[in-house]
């Protein structure tokens, strides 16, 4: 089995040799039958050959551009004020292209899009301390049972007990529905969540307290 750059160089010792791109083509079909290169690609490396190339490996390809740590560190700054924010809006406020900050979020970053929100794989540091200080601050209010609303950290559903006490019971009923306007998802969203009986709400507060 003959590979790609041994067939290029049957085709360089041909092109010297004054053979057509169509007589190279039969010499490979005979020495390599199916694997032979394609007709079309023969012709192009034949007529590179011809126009002085020398190598038969290929061009070296550019890679993606250079990003400085710079632009770097304020997109990352800017996501942990904000994570709601659009590529093509954090492209106008860091003045560089789309592409770059494509690159950036999900290559060097490692973020990922989750429900129209640009989130780490993991939380930083300050996410960690926000999400340990609302939990702590949670937890003592539950255990004197006052009323209180404290703010949720980031990225984290431990908080909610709602989101995964209640979210599931609205998916599994509005799995598989199309709605054409908000007013739809929102009506429908309230009939579910009416449909639950008192004894289904009781278990959400220990459950999160457990978790």
């Amino acid at each position: 089995m003959f590979t790609k750059q041994e067939q290029r160089s049957c085709i360089k010792i041909e092109v010297a040799q004054g053979r057509s791109a169509q007589n190279c083509y039969q010499g490979l079909r005979e020495a390599c039958g199916d694997a032979a290169l394609p007709y079309r690609t023969v012709a192009r490396w034949v007529k590179l050959f011809r126009e002085g190339r020398d190598a038969v490996q290929d061009s070296r390809r550019s890679g993606r551009p250079h990003v400085d740590n710079h632009t770097i560190q304020l997109l990352a700054s800017l996501l942990d004020v904000d994570c709601r924010w659009v590529a093509w809006e954090l492209a106008a406020e860091v003045g560089v292209c789309h592409k770059t900050v494509l690159h950036i979020l999900h290559d060097i970053l490692g973020y990922q899009k989750i429900a129209a929100r640009l989130v780490p794989h993991t939380m930083t540091g300050v996410q960690q301390w926000q999400h340990y200080a609302s939990a702590q601050d949670l937890l003592d209010r539950y255990q004197r049972e006052d009323p209180f609303i404290v703010s949720h950290p980031p990225y984290s559903q431990d908080s909610a007990p709602s989101d995964f006490t209640f979210f599931p019971k609205l998916k599994m009923k509005l799995k598989g529905l199309r709605f054409e306007r908000v007013s739809g998802i929102q009506s429908d969203s309230q009939a579910v969540l009416g449909s639950i009986k008192e004894n289904g709400f009781h278990g959400a507060s220990e459950a999160w307290r457990k978790r």
